[in-house]
């Protein structure tokens, strides 16, 4: 054999014992388990503290988005929500107003209607175009007054 060989070959007196772990002395094995369970422990709070971020977390979220939802729709009594709605108040105020022009217009007209049908001799078919004339005109009366 080369002198490396014989200088890295062991001889049976030379082999060092080794004892498994399982074998450790009953202290050690008790520190061992004191170890671990200390580990154990630790790796245990820290979850419980990452949970714990995590639901502080979810919460600030909650609060936020429950907060921004309030900016977004605040409350508004009956009279804000007329004040801030002027220009529908004005349309529904404006057509209410040509309802009654109309009807009183349709008022008006029948009254004259009525009175110059009566008092003037005419056919069946003129008194018919007459009475026909009448909607055809307060209709178009309406039309130029929502033209305008």
């Amino acid at each position: 054999m080369t002198e490396l060989n014989l200088a890295y070959e062991l001889n049976d007196y030379e082999q060092p014992q080794h004892q498994p772990q399982h074998q450790l002395s009953p202290s050690k094995q008790d520190q061992q388990q004191q170890i671990q369970h200390q580990i154990q422990q630790q790796m245990q709070q820290q979850q419980l503290q990452q949970q714990q971020y995590e639901y502080e977390q979810q919460q600030q979220l909650q609060q936020q988005a429950s907060q921004q939802q309030q900016r977004r729709h605040p409350e508004y009594s009956f009279w804000d929500r007329m004040i801030m709605s002027k220009r529908e108040v004005m349309k529904l105020f404006i057509l209410s107003i040509v309802i009654m022009l109309g009807i009183s217009l349709e008022k008006l007209g029948f009254h004259y209607l009525s009175s110059y049908i009566s008092s003037t001799d005419l056919t069946s078919t003129q008194e018919f175009f007459v009475r026909l004339s009448f909607p055809i005109i307060v209709f178009l009366i309406l039309w130029i007054i929502k033209s305008l």
